[in-house]
């Protein structure tokens, strides 16, 4: 779907009175969904390879994120894959935050 305008509370689905699946709370409501899936195949795989897997969503969520944000502002998406954070990461991160605020503020 499509937002009319950004808003992390928006949930598109009429039902969701509590806003769970709200747009600012995928990302921890996809870890819960993935977490309930390892609780669910932890008898095959074993809990030691879920919990891996699940160590690593943050990452590959904030990674995934970087690269969007940077990709739609035409900043470098080369940076959100490096090991340590640099200061055009920061300075990349601060143009996002920014950008996400003023999203926010914006009154169509």
């Amino acid at each position: 779907g499509f937002l009319d305008r950004y808003d992390e509370a928006f949930a598109p689905n009429y039902i969701d009175d509590d806003r769970r699946y709200a747009f600012g709370k995928q990302p921890d409501i996809a870890l819960w969904n993935l977490r309930r899936l390892s609780e669910a195949l932890e008898r095959v795989l074993g809990r030691a390879i879920g919990e891996t897997a699940l160590s690593s969503f943050p990452h590959v969520v904030d990674t995934c994120y970087r690269l969007r944000m940077r990709t739609r502002l035409g900043l470098n998406p080369l940076h959100c894959e490096l090991p340590s954070p640099s200061l055009a990461d920061d300075e990349d991160i601060a143009l996002v935050q920014q950008w996400l605020d003023w999203l926010r503020s914006y009154k169509p």
